[in-house]
């Protein structure tokens, strides 16, 4: 090899140094390196904050398909599209799982077929509003249920002189479960007269009996009370004046 005429030997050699002038500097273009035996070696160091990798998913196991770049949301987290609804089981390892809706609402959808849940001989605590509906069929529970049924109240004031019954206004109860029911009758210090009431119960709010509970005269400035166990959904009290004079009462319903 020639070196050019307008440069020495020496000249030519700096050119070819590297920094440390301790080894050629080579330019090295369209190069094939063929690993034998695992004797070359390439390393490619990747900085995260210069450096950027693109990755490609394909639609092909055999890398023939589309390549798609896998998508990330703002804070860079992966994006799945779960296109077939596998089968999931949750397990507590005999541990607690807990659910919090975070003030909002949980919807279990059981694709119409069977929603199954088994408390391994425990128990099933729910605390708070439950609403329960069978979409127009039915639901069947198997063993004990034990539930704190709220009591239903009412209230009304009766006053006249006529000493036929008639209803006190506000004091109807539409218990809606079927079981007990209790009037406190409370005759007025002011009364002119005794109260007599008597109960009626209905299962369509129209057609009304008289309860099998007999009927209950109140002394003036008395509390009298009339109390039974009614299968009927609807109960109301009747009140009369025990004379021809003012008969004045407070009556309280209670029922659940």
């Amino acid at each position: 090899m020639a070196f050019p005429t307008t440069y020495q030997a020496k000249e030519v050699l700096n050119k070819v140094l590297n920094t440390d002038e301790d080894a050629l500097k080579v330019d090295i273009d369209n190069v094939t390196l063929t690993t034998e035996g695992g004797d070359v070696s390439i390393e490619v160091d990747l900085d995260h904050g210069t450096d950027d990798v693109l990755v490609y998913a394909n639609t092909s196991k055999d890398g023939s398909g589309t390549s798609y770049v896998p998508l990330v949301d703002s804070d860079g987290h992966l994006q799945v599209d779960v296109l077939t609804t596998p089968t999931v089981t949750i397990s507590d390892g005999g541990g607690t799982i807990s659910i919090d809706d975070g003030g909002g609402n949980i919807s279990i959808d059981d694709g119409g077929g069977n929603l199954s849940i088994d408390d391994g001989g425990g128990s099933i605590t729910v605390d708070g509003t439950v609403t329960i509906q069978d979409g127009s069929g039915s639901i069947t529970v198997d063993g004990d249920v034990t539930a704190n049924v709220p009591f239903l109240t009412g209230s009304g004031s009766f006053g006249g002189t006529s000493t036929t019954y008639a209803d006190v206004s506000g004091a109807s109860l539409h218990t809606q479960r079927q079981g007990l029911f209790s009037y406190i009758i409370q005759c007025a210090a002011t009364s002119s007269t005794s109260v007599v009431c008597k109960v009626q119960v209905s299962n369509d709010n129209s057609t009304w009996i008289d309860a099998e509970t007999p009927e209950v005269t109140v002394a003036i400035n008395s509390v009298g009370q009339i109390s039974g166990t009614s299968f009927f959904q609807y109960t109301k009290i009747q009140a009369k004046a025990g004379s021809a004079a003012n008969a004045q009462a407070n009556i309280y319903g209670y029922a659940k």
